[in-house]
């Protein structure tokens, strides 16, 4: 029995903006310390992201449709793993990066491409998690995507005006939240 349950309602509005974060990091960088963003980049880009990432997490539900039948009733643990393993790779993944080094030229598609995967690999696995868990995924989709797209467009456009370490910051919480999350919904006590 578990001490504290976050509502389903909560999370499937929480989730897609902590998982976004990713998005919003490599945003910020790549505006800020990259080369100058040339006009219809920042949409062309955001809308990549968002489509890449819900593809990516709609690969995950797929495959915990397909693993689903091979496992007991309760599901609680697979869904703590996957999101505390997104968690933990956000976190280690903002910390350690350093946002000087890590920019590129984000005007040309294969560069946004790239980096859509690159961050979406995540979204493989929380897609997963969020295949186990009892959250309705149509709604978590429409509302990941949504997110995802606002959160990198913002990152974008407004990447100068946010401060040196925004996108690291954020990651990091995001990452700490996503944990925290995991633990207190899915811990089996």
């Amino acid at each position: 029995m578990t001490a504290f349950i976050i509502p389903d309602q909560f999370i499937s509005w929480i989730l897609p903006l902590i998982l976004s974060m990713g998005f919003f990091h490599v945003s910020h960088v790549n505006s800020r310390h990259g080369e100058a963003i040339k006009p219809g980049t920042t949409m062309k880009a955001s809308i990549i992201f968002s489509v890449v990432s819900v593809l990516l997490f709609a690969l995950g539900l797929y495959l915990a449709g397909l693993l689903e039948r091979r496992f007991d009733e309760n599901h609680q643990w697979i869904v703590l793993i996957m999101l505390f393993f997104v968690g933990i790779r956000m976190t280690i993944g903002a910390i350690t990066r350093k946002p000087y080094t890590i920019t590129y030229d984000i005007n040309h598609l294969p560069v946004v491409l790239a980096l859509a995967v690159a961050r979406g690999i995540n979204m493989i696995f929380a897609g997963i998690g969020i295949g186990f868990s009892e959250i309705p995924a149509g709604r978590f989709l429409i509302t990941f995507a949504i997110m995802v797209w606002f959160i990198s467009f913002s990152g974008l456009l407004y990447g100068k005006q946010f401060g040196e370490n925004t996108g690291k910051i954020a990651e990091t919480i995001a990452g700490i939240a996503l944990i925290s999350i995991a633990l207190i919904n899915y811990w089996p006590f």
